[in-house]
């Protein structure tokens, strides 16, 4: 009576690479997940460490979202399907990995400034823009680069004249015949040690509703009010993350001076519930990738909170350890190839099995790089709107507008700050020379951001221990109503001899007249 159906719908996406105007086109069909996708697509772009890219797209609420692994395509998004293709999980060193994988972070960075989401002073925005240009244009000819060709380069959202002018100066002054890659790992070097590095600003409030950014990145979770970081827990101090409705928990554990160990709760609430939702996934999958010795130990559903319905997700991939572990024991060691990555136009690729990667082996987590840096002294200023990449969204475009005189103002005001990277951990290619100056005061600042994270964390207890009686009590409630509903069902309609004494009480025989009996011939009726 009923056909089989045998033919299989094909189902197109568009993925848009780092720069918009490139573009690939890609079938699958209905049994794919999302694995078969990014397989492809890293294939052809020649990337063996696909783990730490992903693609994202918007979903009907206009939320951003990262397409999951393990999750048939076509049940994640709707037709039109276009996906873009950034970095999702920023390595903690980008020199362990291979020069390509180096290379798009290059341009993810690029973008990252662009955009401002990689915040940083005007003497950093030049030295990242005079590498750029650099890489971009080659060695400095008076024949060919004229005044304005560094202006022709949107590389920063505070984009002004005098950073233009200190770029082109800096320009002149570096030594000819540099290699692409060693100016790219030059730019790397420097921002992988910036507090925004590999951040992707979630809008929040705290309990006062002050208005500030949570940044995920290998080092932890951070907390932005006007472009610096107020508040840093690393991945070592969270114990559990959670949600409930609009509200971001996290549930941390600290040793104070006294070497006790202390344990508080400090929540963020969200737009929507769909922010807070997709907030703490990015969390999770950060905890994970970073933390995990192998992708075995993750075969576990997170959930949010009790009335968290639906939020829960098991991670796919491989963990940042079992990547440096092939990346170390791999025959072909990281190329040190001067040609960067073609940029490859449009095509179909046809819809064909993909087939995963093979086992990982365990590394010494531990020899991974961390950074404690403060940024530099720069004036407070209100960035907060510069720090969302608005180009993922279709309908943001076109809107987005910088106030260029805004910004103008207050680079000139930070013109005079002079910057160092005495504070860097994370070694480089080049050397850099350290100031004992420079040391001590990020010793001080350090102090000063710690009493400052102590007075915050008692004031989140004190909020936050309402919100866990309430979460807490509502269950609790139901789970008793349904008990005495039971148990008087139990003693009216039994004839279980031990309720006897209970069934001739005054009270009770009252209680089954007047109650009991007409709500029974109602619900009869």
């Amino acid at each position: 009576m009923y056909k089989k159906k045998t033919e299989q719908v094909a189902h197109k996406c568009v993925v848009r690479l780092f720069d918009d105007s490139d573009v690939l086109d890609y079938e699958f069909l209905e049994k794919h997940k999302g694995d078969y996708l990014i397989d492809q697509l890293c294939k052809q772009l020649n990337i063996k460490e696909k783990d730490y890219f992903g693609l994202r797209f918007i979903d009907s609420a206009k939320q951003r979202q990262w397409l999951d692994l393990g999750k048939p395509i076509i049940k994640q998004c709707k037709e039109p399907i276009i996906f873009t293709f950034r970095v999702k999980f920023y390595p903690a060193n980008p020199f362990r990995l291979n020069a390509n994988v180096r290379i798009l972070l290059y341009k993810q960075l690029k973008r990252d400034l662009s955009h401002g989401r990689l915040y940083c002073s005007c003497d950093e925005i030049v030295m990242l823009g005079v590498l750029i240009v650099q890489e971009k244009f080659g060695d400095y000819n008076e024949g060919m680069h004229t005044d304005d060709y560094v202006s022709n380069i949107q590389f920063s959202a505070r984009q002004t004249d005098t950073i233009e002018k200190k770029i082109i100066a800096r320009h002149k002054e570096r030594k000819p015949g540099q290699d692409p890659l060693a100016v790219i790992n030059e730019f790397l070097g420097i921002a992988c040690r910036l507090e925004a590095y590999g951040i992707e600003p979630h809008c929040v409030k705290d309990h006062n509703g002050t208005q500030m950014y949570i940044g995920i990145n290998f080092f932890g979770v951070s907390t932005f009010i006007a472009g610096k970081r107020s508040q840093h827990f690393r991945w070592s101090e969270i114990r559990k993350l959670s949600f409930e409705g609009r509200m971001f928990i996290a549930h941390l554990s600290y040793t104070d001076a006294s070497r006790e160990v202390k344990k508080y709760t400090i929540g963020f609430k969200c737009a929507t519930g769909a922010a807070c939702r997709y907030l703490w996934r990015c969390a999770i999958e950060h905890m994970l990738f970073f933390t995990l010795p192998n992708c075995r130990n993750a075969r576990v559903k997170y959930r949010g909170g009790i009335f968290s319905r639906g939020a829960k997700f098991k991670y796919t991939g491989r963990t940042e350890r079992e990547i440096l572990s092939e990346v170390i024991h791999s025959s072909s060691f990281p190329s040190e190839d001067n040609k960067l990555a073609a940029d490859k136009k449009s095509n179909s690729v046809p819809v064909t099995p993909s087939s995963p990667n093979g086992a990982s082996t365990h590394i010494r987590y531990n020899s991974l790089p961390r950074t404690g840096i403060p940024c530099a002294d720069t004036d407070t200023y209100d960035l907060n709107h510069f720090l969302m990449d608005f180009t993922d969204v279709p309908e943001m475009e076109n809107d987005y507008v910088i106030p260029t005189q805004l910004l103008r103002n207050f680079c000139s005001n930070e013109a005079q700050t002079e910057f160092t990277h005495d504070k860097a951990m994370i070694p480089l290619p080049t050397s850099i020379p350290h100031n004992a100056s420079s040391f001590s005061n990020v010793l001080t600042k350090s102090a000063m951001n710690t009493n400052t994270d102590r007075s915050y964390k008692a004031m989140n207890r004190k909020n936050l221990r309402k919100f866990r009686i309430l979460r807490y009590f509502f269950p609790s409630l139901v789970f008793v109503i349904l008990f005495m509903i039971l148990l008087a069902f139990t003693i009216f309609e039994s004839k279980i001899e031990i309720f006897n004494f209970i069934r001739n009480a005054p009270e009770i025989i009252i209680l089954r007249d007047e109650y009991y009996e007409p709500l029974k011939k109602c619900s009869v009726k």
